[in-house]
């Protein structure tokens, strides 16, 4: 038998770090030959090309006609020169004209990684758009892994592909989450270093929110229910994790508000989010969509109280009041009132923390993620590849 070239594709590197990364190396124990394959930093780009092939391509978030073009004719090429076997890709652009290349290409086995369904997050002809992207994506795939029951449900419900082709391992999420570096041994010393950095007082209340800073992530809404509270609480601080985001803006005035307010701060994109979010009182993630919730299992981790969106993904996750707490999406008032009870009542969200880290200790650790996520995949080449020769 040939070798197994295998290639690893997103938009941009963050996705493969964050997502792929995690088993590559796996795949590569395996005898699999691994390419990844997105838009690079300089940086990445010759950190990974130390241990894998690294392609850089200009793809960009956000459709574009011309540069979606370009980007399906350079993965065709490549995916022919190099005979590759087995594509995987994630993330709405990459996954569209990865599909559509390793189609035409006849790469045997086409892997989407649906990390959650974007277009639910859009309304009108963007909501159209987008959906149409995702089903010819499904469409041109062999095989689609999906991030938890409830959005397998919905894509299958809503035509993006039939049930013979997609899957959830075991209780949904993508790679989980590593207890050696998300460690609750060491949050005491985290927490210590991020207050002393940003000079907030160790008896001062955290709200913090890590993500993507965009509207779609329910930042309007956390914003506008923090400043409420800030006006009844005198210590109290939101830290905002995350780079921002120009597909869908914030609210002008708001954001405003936030970057003039001594409240607030913004820590931009950063490599070590397990220090910030030991320093939470409590995580707010009241997002409109979501495939999964890494940063979710992340907080379980670090014993932070969570509250987020009764939402896909999110609402499969957390236990209402149980591990957390849920709240309908868009609802500014019930955010606000859920965040001030938490302010309020130390004794409950200590309860919850101490669940929901037992849930994730249990579920979701890295290891048993990854080495799930291995074993699929060679059953997905053993039955496609070996059992058709």
């Amino acid at each position: 038998m040939s070798e197994i070239k295998y290639a690893l594709i997103t938009t941009v590197d963050q996705s493969i770090k964050s997502f792929m990364l995690p088993y590559a190396e796996k795949l590569s124990d395996k005898g699999y030959k691994v390419y990844l394959i997105c838009n690079f930093t300089d940086e990445n780009y010759e950190k990974y090309s130390k241990s894998y092939e690294c392609i850089n391509i200009d793809m960009k978030r956000g459709f574009d006609f011309f540069s979606t073009i370009k980007t399906i004719y350079t993965l065709k090429k490549f995916f022919l020169k190099e005979k590759i076997t087995v594509a995987e890709y994630g993330t709405e652009n990459a996954a569209f004209c990865a599909s559509i290349a390793a189609k035409i290409s006849k790469v045997p086995v086409r892997i989407y990684d649906h990390w959650g369904a974007r277009y639910v997050g859009f309304e009108g002809f963007f909501r159209k758009l987008s959906k149409l992207i995702e089903k010819i994506a499904s469409k041109f795939s062999t095989d689609i892994r999906q991030v938890s029951e409830k959005n397998m449900k919905m894509c299958i419900d809503d035509g993006l592909y039939k049930p013979d082709k997609v899957k959830v391992l075991g209780k949904g999420g993508t790679v989980g989450v590593d207890f050696s570096v998300f460690d609750y041994s060491q949050k005491s010393t985290f927490n210590k270093s991020v207050r002393d950095q940003l000079n907030i007082s160790y008896d001062s209340f955290i709200y913090g929110f890590v993500g993507r800073i965009q509207s779609d992530k329910g930042l309007n809404e956390l914003l506008a229910a923090f400043k409420t509270i800030v006006n009844d609480n005198e210590n109290v601080f939101l830290v905002i994790v995350g780079a921002e985001d120009n597909v869908n803006p914030l609210n002008p005035e708001l954001i405003e508000w936030a970057k003039n307010s001594t409240r607030v701060f913004f820590t931009g994109p950063v490599n070590d989010v397990y220090r910030y979010i030991s320093c939470f009182d409590v995580l707010v993630h009241p997002t409109y969509r979501e495939g999964f919730g890494m940063v979710l299992q992340e907080a379980g981790a670090l014993k932070v109280p969570i509250i987020t969106t009764d939402i896909i993904g999110p609402g499969e996750f957390i236990i209402d009041k149980e591990t957390g707490e849920l709240v309908p999406p868009k609802d500014v008032n019930q955010l606000y009132s859920v965040m001030k009870k938490y302010l309020l009542d130390r004794e409950l969200i200590s309860n919850y923390a101490e669940r929901n880290y037992n849930y994730t200790k249990s579920f979701f650790e890295r290891q048993v993620m990854v080495n799930r996520i291995v074993d699929d995949r060679v059953s997905v080449i053993n039955n496609r590849i070996h059992n058709s020769l």
